[in-house]
C-alpha cells in the first residue's frame, strides 16, 4: 500500500515587499546612471 504524497507548501520564511510601485522611480534612476555595482549613487546614500 502507497501512502498519497501531501504536496501542500509550508512557507517557513516569507520577505515582507513593499508594493513594486514604490520601487520603480528608484530603478529608473539606477538605470539612468549606469551604475549598478558597489559604491554607487545609492550604495554612498547610506
Amino acid at each position: 500500500m502507497q501512502r498519497q504524497q501531501d504536496t501542500k507548501k509550508i512557507t517557513v520564511t516569507s520577505p515582507l515587499l513593499p508594493p513594486l510601485e514604490e520601487f520603480i522611480p528608484y530603478l529608473e534612476d539606477i538605470w539612468r546612471r549606469k551604475w549598478i555595482t558597489n559604491n554607487g549613487h545609492y550604495h554612498q546614500e547610506l
